[in-house]
C-alpha cells in the first residue's frame, strides 16, 4: 500500500465517470474531492481486513479487488468482485461494527477513500451532494442485500440498535431544512 497525492483535476475527471457523482455539480464535485486521499494497492494487498472497525468508504479509480468472507467453520467465500467506478465500505460510515468481510486487491489498485468524519462534514456544509452520496449508497446496499443469504441478513439485523438509529438520525440534517434550501449550480 502506497499513499498518493492527489491531482484535483485528474481526480475530478476520472469521479465524472463514476455512477456515485454522475449528478453531482461542479461545486459539489470540487468540494468532495477536497475530503479524500488516494492510495495504491499491490496485487494481494488487503484493504479492509474482516473483523476490524474501520470508517472509510472506498471508491475503486483503477484495477480490482475481490471481496472474500471468512466463514464460521473456516473456509473462505468470495463473494464478489469489484473493478473501476465501484464503491465499498459503506457500512463503516454508518455504524462502528466490525467488517463482515476482507478486501483485497486481484490487480494493482488505484482507490480514493474518505472517513465517516470527513463525510458527513462534507454532507453539513453541502447537504444535496451529501443527498446524493447517501442515496446511492442505500441503492447499493440494498442490491447488495438482496443478494445476501438470509443468514447475513439475520446477522445484521441483530447488531444495529435503536441508539445505533438514533444517533444516525442526528447525523443528518432533516428533510425540510435540505429541501428548503437553495442549491445553485455552478
Amino acid at each position: 500500500m502506497k499513499d498518493l497525492l492527489i491531482d484535483a483535476d485528474v481526480v475530478f475527471a476520472e469521479l465524472r465517470t463514476v455512477d456515485m457523482f454522475q449528478y453531482f455539480t461542479d461545486h459539489e464535485l470540487t468540494e468532495f474531492v477536497r475530503i479524500c486521499r488516494q492510495r495504491e494497492y499491490n496485487t494481494g494487498d488487503r484493504i479492509i481486513e474482516q473483523g476490524n472497525i474501520e470508517k472509510e468508504l472506498f471508491i475503486l479509480l483503477e484495477g480490482a479487488v475481490t471481496i472474500r468472507r471468512k466463514l464460521s467453520d473456516g473456509s473462505d467465500v468470495a463473494i464478489n468482485t469489484l473493478e473501476q467506478g465501484d464503491v465499498f465500505g459503506e457500512a463503516g460510515i454508518f455504524l462502528d461494527v466490525a467488517r463482515t468481510a476482507r478486501v483485497v486487491a486481484i490487480q494493482p489498485a488505484r482507490l480514493l477513500y474518505t472517513t465517516r468524519e470527513e463525510l458527513f462534514a462534507y454532507c453539513k456544509f453541502h447537504p444535496h451532494g451529501g443527498l446524493k452520496i447517501f442515496s446511492h449508497i442505500i441503492f447499493s446496499l440494498l442490491n447488495k442485500l438482496a443478494g445476501a443469504g438470509d443468514d447475513i441478513v439475520l446477522q445484521r439485523e441483530s447488531m444495529v440498535t435503536d441508539t445505533d438509529m438514533e444517533r444516525l438520525r442526528s447525523m443528518f440534517p432533516s428533510l425540510d431544512e435540505v429541501i428548503g434550501e437553495e442549491n445553485p449550480r455552478h
